[in-house]
């Protein structure tokens, strides 16, 4: 099984923000990275613009649980993945959130195979 790490330091987040590769949807962003490493390291974080801090942990918390429940995540080895809450994550039902996850995760490793392709 692939280990999944989770990303704290303020460094980590933007080393993947300066990338500038991401995946948005109405529910959330996720950004990407390559890190040559053989584990995923994951990062979660929420605007201060939706809320209070209740509100904003309540969105990090159902990110977080999403990811960890998607089984596809062992696929992302090597990559850096950051997950950007927006305000549709604390409306929308707990099962469309899980889609979306594995919607963006998946068409993160689409977009691997056709580069790799070129």
């Amino acid at each position: 099984m692939t280990d999944i790490v989770r990303m704290k330091k303020r460094k980590m987040f933007v080393q993947v923000s300066d990338s500038n590769q991401k995946i948005i949807t109405n529910i959330l962003i996720v950004q990407y990275r390559l890190n040559g490493l053989d584990c995923v390291r994951t990062g979660f974080t929420v605007t201060k613009k939706l809320g209070n801090a209740v509100v904003r942990n309540r969105i990090r918390r159902r990110l977080k649980e999403a990811v960890r429940l998607e089984n596809d995540i062992s696929k992302m080895t090597g990559y850096d993945l950051v997950f950007i809450g927006r305000s549709a994550t604390k409306d929308c039902s707990f099962s469309k959130l899980s889609h979306t996850v594995y919607f963006a995760l998946n068409r993160i490793l689409e977009l691997a195979q056709q580069k790799e392709q070129k």
